[in-house]
């Protein structure tokens, strides 16, 4: 029986559709869900990882998995949003109110780390995304994950734009995982 849950939310990115064996565990939730079992913990995980996803997406499901009541919650959103289209403040008011949507469930502390977007191979720009992200950080006191940085060589690390092969996916997971040691969360985890 597990004790503990972790899900990851986000697009394609996420769920690890491209460039990655979903099978052999490649895609970055599945590494960062090793890392929380890694020590005999039971957690369960849960990859909300979406092809397509947007936020506003994100948005209307959140009420739905966060009933699952999760320990920790990883949210990697936007890189549709960018090349969407989709307006800086409309994304960041569907990330701010994704977290208030997690913040709702009653006598649980649930752990919520927003995690960048990461480089692309393309000329979709997603700095100001990422400045939204670290508003959102610093006004609902929610951890960042710097996974824009966690490679600098665009064309090793992604398949084709914006998908990680299995290089970029440890590099993202190793990013996540560093701030998951250094916030000390397996020790939160039953």
């Amino acid at each position: 029986m597990y004790t503990s849950q972790y899900q990851a939310w986000g697009d394609s990115l996420t769920y690890g559709s491209i460039g990655v064996d979903r099978g052999k565990g490649e895609h970055y939730a599945y590494r960062v869900w090793q890392y929380l079992t890694s020590t005999g913990k039971t957690v369960n995980f849960i990859n909300r990882g979406i092809h397509g996803t947007v936020s506003s997406t994100v948005l209307a499901s959140a009420p739905y998995w966060v009933a699952l009541e999760p320990d920790v919650i990883t949210l990697m959103i936007g890189t549709n949003d960018a090349s969407g289209g989709v307006p800086v403040a409309t994304y960041q008011t569907n990330v701010e109110r994704i977290i208030d949507v997690i913040r709702t469930v009653k006598n649980k502390v649930i752990v919520i780390y927003l995690c960048k977007l990461t480089r692309r191979n393309d000329a979709i720009d997603v700095s100001p995304y990422n400045d939204a992200l670290e508003t959102i950080a610093i006004n609902k006191n929610v951890p960042l994950i710097d996974t824009y940085n966690a490679y600098t060589d665009v064309s090793s690390n992604v398949m084709d734009t914006v998908h990680y092969n299995p290089l970029g996916a440890t590099a993202v997971a190793n990013k996540i995982i560093e701030r998951l040691t250094t916030d000390k969360i397996l020790s939160s985890l039953k």
